[in-house]
């Protein structure tokens, strides 16, 4: 394939992306290196016996009586589905 200078796209095209890996190359040529990690977090190991004996919960707690968070109960009213548009009543001129 030889390139034509009627038709230069293909050089053109091969010196954009020339250009355009030597500018990523030398913007990120003096980037900062990461910090160190400063902050842990403490991790337990808790066993199947442990994990058990949590979800079992206390024998000897008080129940607790759930609290109603609502001051009145809203008023319920009855709908009466809608009839299928075939047997809708249609307005005629």
């Amino acid at each position: 394939m030889k390139p034509s200078r009627s038709e230069p796209g293909l050089v053109v095209s091969a010196a954009v992306h020339a250009g355009l890996l030597l500018a990523t190359l030398i913007a990120f040529s003096d980037t900062k290196k990461f910090d160190d990690a400063q902050e842990t977090v403490p991790v337990d190991i808790v066993t199947d016996a442990q994990l058990n004996q949590v979800m079992k919960g206390e024998k000897t707690a008080k129940e607790i009586k759930p609290v109603q968070r609502t001051d009145k109960v809203a008023e319920q009213h009855e709908t009466k589905p809608l009839p299928p548009l075939a047997e809708a009543k249609k307005d005629v001129a």
